[in-house]
């Protein structure tokens, strides 16, 4: 196995030349390896001078121009003359190469040179968004550092004319109880930094981090300033303790004990062998992290979205592409079901998260836009009260600015409501209003096993729960009543039975309704209001 490197300006012909004939050997010569130097000509001199004195390669003046090839064992070979001849012609055989005035080498410089120019710039400014996101998705997936969620089945369907996907989780249920427990108990939700991806939109306001639970690949969420804080740092209970000079634990005015240096610590038992931190008493120090709130509106305490908000959201989408989505809950606090992460902006890159794989769009996005195309405002496909918009700017208008103004004329047709799924990208935007139930209701037993999806749903992606078989499929039964009932209902339990009022909390969802995404999205959605057909009398 041979080893050589080569080093030179990057806008130079010359290492072109060198680059072009070592790519050839290396192509059918599977054992030979060839590392390439590319320098700007400005940190050109440093570098070789640098080389020079690390080699010992003696007869080269300061200013030499380059380009330069040795040996992985530090053997000189020479310039580009002495490779071309010594190195590819008389140790591998190859023909002789184009001249170094082949427009071929110029246009190969050319191309180093902007490289290592971007290069630099990414040195002194940071990686492009997009970059950034790859890398920390690639740290975060091989440390797992990432609870990458599980579906056990994901279907797609075609209804009226459209394509939607269910993908149903044994674990969704668990998920929502132990996030509903964690809200009503007012915790944060703490995020490793190493998921953080930076500062977006006018003065680095917001923070765009990956997914801790994501559903696809450089899954974000978009975090304002205002709902970040740093973690609070507990006072260690043996530095209070010395600051009151008293040992810990020791109640006030207890008799001093003995001098340090004759107390006598008791006798330990002894532990088995530990295997690497298994029977470690002290915790692992926590990696720097933290803590995300809750989101919540600056400016009223009605929770909608901002200019900032889509500023934020547009910047992502105009660097990776994909789908925004967000879901609005307002009201009591026991209605809640998500993580404080899930209240804010997410960001569902292409290529869009799939069944079938790689896509560019997602199911939904053909019928909007065709839909859009032909002037529509709402999609077939979806029989509920819902506002479809064209995004595309006006003159002097940015995408934030049409999203958003797009944003406020559906909330304006769609008038009041304490709930929502919105979705958009930087050409659509699509707004659901929601009707959640009173607490302690019939219908929050119902809100509490099946809550509204995901608001990726309304890219085409219906996140849901999977439900076991309970009478009478339990039973080897046909379930052809609706597919959220109670008990009561499926038993035909009357009302003034003892049995009643139990039995009307106990709620049946049929397990075919993963089959069924719109019914699925309908639950906790508004019907459509019909609206009477104005006949013209004749004149």
């Amino acid at each position: 196995m041979a080893s050589y490197f080569i080093a030179g300006k990057a806008n130079d012909p010359s290492f072109a030349r060198m680059e072009y004939a070592a790519k050839q050997i290396e192509a059918v010569c599977p054992g030979v390896f060839f590392h390439f130097e590319m320098r700007h000509p400005d940190d050109w001199k440093a570098f070789v001078n640098s080389v020079f004195r690390k080699y010992d390669f003696d007869g080269y003046p300061e200013d030499f121009g380059g380009p330069l090839a040795w040996t992985h064992e530090g053997g000189l070979v020479g310039g580009s003359s002495e490779f071309v001849q010594q190195v590819c012609i008389e140790k591998f055989g190859m023909a002789s190469l184009p001249s170094v005035a082949d427009p071929m080498f110029k246009a190969i410089a050319n191309d180093n040179f902007q490289q290592v120019k971007q290069q630099q710039y990414w040195a002194k400014n940071g990686l492009p968004f997009a970059q950034r996101c790859k890398a920390a998705w690639a740290t975060a997936h091989s440390t797992r550092l990432l609870a990458q969620r599980v579906f056990q089945e994901r279907r797609s369907f075609v209804e009226k004319g459209s394509e939607l996907e269910v993908w149903t989780s044994t674990t969704l249920r668990e998920e929502h109880a132990s996030a509903r427990e964690a809200r009503l108990a007012d915790q944060p939700e703490c995020l490793d930094l190493r998921l953080s991806l930076g500062g977006l939109a006018e003065e680095k306001s917001y923070t765009a981090w990956l997914h801790p639970r994501p559903l696809g690949p450089q899954h974000l969420v978009l975090v304002p300033r205002r709902c970040q804080r740093e973690p609070a740092v507990p006072e260690p209970k043996a530095a209070a303790a010395a600051a009151d000079g008293a040992p810990e634990g020791a109640p006030e005015g207890a008799p001093e004990g003995p001098p340090a240096e004759e107390a006598v610590a008791p006798e330990q038992p002894q532990l088995p062998e530990a295997k690497g931190d298994a029977f470690a008493t002290e915790e692992a120090p926590r990696p720097p992290h933290k803590e995300v709130l809750p989101f919540a509106s600056d400016s009223t305490a009605a929770q909608v979205l901002d200019l900032r908000d889509f500023t934020a959201a547009c910047e992502a989408l105009r660097e990776i592409g994909g789908l925004a989505t967000w879901s609005c809950l307002q009201g009591d606090p026991g209605l809640e079901f998500r993580r404080p992460v899930d209240t804010h902006i997410q960001v569902l890159p292409y290529p869009g998260i799939s069944s079938r794989g790689s896509r560019e769009k997602f199911p939904l996005e053909l019928a909007i836009e065709r839909t859009l195309q032909d002037g529509g405002t709402a999609l077939k496909a979806l029989p509920f009260s819902h506002v479809l918009k064209d995004v595309a700017p006006g003159d002097g208008q940015s995408p934030a600015q049409a999203a958003y103004a797009a944003y406020q004329a559906a909330r304006d047709e769609l008038g009041d409501f304490d709930a929502c799924l919105l979705a958009f990208t930087t050409a659509w935007l699509v707004l659901v209003p929601m009707q959640p139930p009173e607490l302690g209701s019939v219908q929050h037993e119902v809100w509490r096993q099946l809550p509204p999806p995901e608001p990726c749903c309304l890219g085409g992606i219906v996140i849901c729960p999977a439900f076991g078989r309970e009478f009478p499929e339990a039973a080897g039964l046909a379930h052809d009543g609706p597919l959220v009932s109670t008990r009561a209902e499926v038993e035909g339990i009357p009302p003034g039975s003892p049995e009643h009022d139990a039995a009307v909390r106990e709620v049946r969802i049929a397990t075919r309704i993963a089959e069924a995404p719109l019914e699925l999205l309908c639950v906790w959605t508004f019907e459509v209001e019909e609206k009477e057909e104005v006949v013209a009398e004749p004149q």
